[in-house]
């Protein structure tokens, strides 16, 4: 039998791979608004800028995946 995780801990999960993938491509939205906007040293330092507002530790995905995947597989659908 599979180690079922609670509805709590899987829309948690959820929301963390959620929260993962939107901070990768809102620093990529960033870099390129700065890229179009600035230039030579005005650039370097809004991206450096950048880097210390978007600092973040990664989510460990595969972890997370897997609590989704096991809900949902426990419920026989996936879970909303």
């Amino acid at each position: 039998m599979l180690n079922v995780s609670t509805p709590a801990e899987a829309a948690a999960a959820m929301t963390g791979l959620l929260a993962d993938e939107t901070m990768a491509l809102a620093e990529g939205a960033s870099r390129r608004v700065l890229a179009a906007c600035g230039e030579g040293d005005a650039l370097m330092t809004q991206l450096a800028i950048l880097r210390r507002v978007a600092r973040f530790t990664p989510a460990d995905a595969v972890a997370l995946s897997r609590i989704v995947a096991k809900h949902a597989i426990a419920l026989e659908r996936y879970p909303i």
